[in-house]
């Protein structure tokens, strides 16, 4: 479930704990949604799991194998993908560190630019097995080779040639993010909580405490997407995960994601996804 709060602080203690930067492992059955932003840079590779990724305004579907950097005061959230299977488990690797680690640093000019973009998110379709490796090892790596794998693995970032930046906004220079958020988060919490029941413009304008077509305004601007683009781009991601997960017949996939006919869900399907459902769900499961 969605959390209603506003996007939330975390604090990480990193000089606290007498180290260069945090290093973590999650793993669960499902994640608790945690809709979040900290002053850290943060690396995340995910190792097992399959859901929905939100960085900024990007919704996007994440799956085994992705690593993503998140720069500073970005907010971000994965909503894992339910299932009945006792195995299917999530399990994500994470590195925080300031982003003022290699400030000091001359020979660090392209990890400074790295950073910078990094206020978008970005995703990293083809790092190497050695990398992610070497993310995984940090866990149980004595503490200088923990910075080696560190230093490693921010290199590699630096030097990939293929990836994708994320979320159309930067939050980065926001002096109030909290005042920023609140009723933004409150909207698309409630979005991502109902898509699936029928949300009518009216409903979520009034939530706002505007009209309709104020509403559309203010949600193009703080989103960098319309309304109808957001509420259809996580119906779309949705179904693509009942797609794969499931062997639903399409009109049950429709029905579950929202869609009130199965020709409006074929006709939006084919926008999003540039092919209709049924060769999608072949494609992927050839």
């Amino acid at each position: 479930m969605i959390s209603t709060s506003n996007p939330k602080l975390e604090t990480i203690r990193i000089q606290d704990a007498s180290q260069t930067f945090h290093y973590y492992k999650n793993e669960a059955k499902a994640w608790e949604s945690f809709w979040h932003y900290h002053p850290e840079i943060e690396i995340t590779y995910i190792h097992k799991g399959r859901g929905l990724r939100f960085v900024g305004d990007s919704i996007q579907p994440y799956e085994s194998g992705d690593v993503v950097l998140f720069g500073k005061n970005l907010p971000h959230n994965h909503l894992s993908h339910k299932s009945d299977d006792k195995d299917d488990y999530q399990i994500l690797y994470g590195l925080q560190f300031s982003n003022n680690l290699f400030k000091d640093f001359k020979e660090c000019e392209k990890v400074t630019k790295l950073f910078q973009l990094a206020k978008h998110g970005i995703y990293f379709p083809k790092v190497s097995k050695k990398i992610k490796d070497r993310i995984v090892g940090i866990e149980k790596a004595s503490p200088l080779t923990r910075l080696i794998y560190l230093l490693e693995i921010i290199n590699a970032l630096v030097e990939e040639e293929k990836y994708e930046t994320l979320s159309s906004i930067s939050f980065d220079q926001h002096k109030d993010l909290k005042k920023q958020h609140s009723r933004i988060d409150e909207v698309t919490t409630y979005i991502m909580e109902n898509f699936n029941k029928g949300i009518s413009l009216e409903k979520v304008s009034n939530m706002a405490g505007l009209t309709p077509p104020s509403f559309c305004r203010w949600f193009k601007k703080n989103t960098g997407s319309t309304y109808i683009d957001y509420l259809n781009n996580i119906k779309i991601e949705k179904s693509c995960q009942y797609l794969i997960k499931t062997d639903w017949v399409i009109k049950r996939v429709a029905y579950e994601s929202g869609f009130e006919s199965l020709a409006n869900f074929n006709r939006t399907f084919k926008k999003y996804k540039k092919q209709a459902p049924n060769l999608y769900r072949k494609v992927l499961s050839t």
